[in-house]
């Protein structure tokens, strides 16, 4: 069942594997009173807006590499001519939610033919840190605690985008996950679909990142 599943992800994924105014009143009193209280209830409004101002920083996933939206330079993917082909990029979270304990992080691809591409899945990773540094995967080192999931390529590790060629441009989205419990590695083999269940039960606040690339 797994060679299966290994090979139809191969098929599918690339070219490679109150008012209070008083009495009423009819004289100009009366109307100075109103725009008193108009002006007041207007203080008040400008006071509540700066307030709201202050809330805390939205988790946010972002990369040195490329922005939102914006395309995966080639030594990120399969066609990369590094020795160690396919480097992961350079990834920064902040705005991390209170009470997290450790992070998942999925890549994607909706665009393949499949419908849902797997390029890398790096699960229950901890520490005080608040990057993950280019290469990750699969120079190393991991960072405490991680484990990853089968890429399409079927091994466990980060495989670079690869869509087919003349397809045009694919949409690869990294999703992070802060989690409040680690997920424990069922063992070899295990997908991102396998493990998402679990990541989804513990996640407390998820953030995306979208890179595209065209071969």
């Amino acid at each position: 069942m797994t060679r299966f599943l290994l090979l139809a992800l191969l098929v599918g994924c690339g070219d490679k594997p109150t008012d209070d105014t008083g009495p009423t009143d009819t004289d100009a009193d009366t109307d100075t009173d109103a725009d008193t209280d108009t002006d007041a209830d207007a203080d008040a409004d400008t006071d509540t807006d700066t307030d709201t101002d202050t809330d805390a920083d939205p988790f946010t996933l972002t990369s040195s590499a490329f922005v939102d939206g914006g395309s995966i330079p080639v030594q990120y993917t399969c066609d990369s001519t590094d020795p160690a082909e396919g480097l992961s990029p350079p990834l920064l979270f902040t705005g991390v939610p209170a009470g997290t304990v450790a992070f998942a992080l999925t890549v994607r691809d909706f665009d393949a033919p499949g419908g849902d591409c797997h390029h890398w899945g790096l699960i229950s990773f901890q520490g005080a840190s608040s990057e993950l540094p280019e290469g990750t995967s699969p120079n190393g080192p991991l960072p405490p605690g991680a484990w990853q999931t089968a890429s399409y390529l079927g091994t466990e590790a980060y495989a670079g985008p690869c869509p087919p060629a003349r397809d045009g441009a694919h949409h690869y989205t990294f999703t992070l996950y802060a989690l409040d419990a680690v997920v424990a590695d069922p063992g070899d083999g295990t997908s991102i679909t396998d493990v998402l269940p679990d990541i989804e039960a513990v996640s407390i606040g998820s953030t995306t990142l979208v890179g595209l690339y065209d071969r």
